[in-house]
């Protein structure tokens, strides 16, 4: 098992550019208690086959 998991999505409209969609973001791990230092950058399943 590989311990719990959770991926953020933001979806923009389309007049919104990246840098809104990141604040967005951030301001949803804030919120969830998510630090930089939680994230993993690699999909769930890359890590299910042994990869990090």
């Amino acid at each position: 098992m590989l311990g719990d998991y959770l991926e953020l999505e933001v979806v923009l409209r389309p007049e919104q550019d990246e840098g809104e969609g990141v604040v967005i973001a951030q301001d949803l791990m804030g919120r969830l208690g998510i630090g930089e230092d939680d994230l993993v950058e690699v999909a769930y399943v890359d890590l299910l086959m042994g990869g990090r």
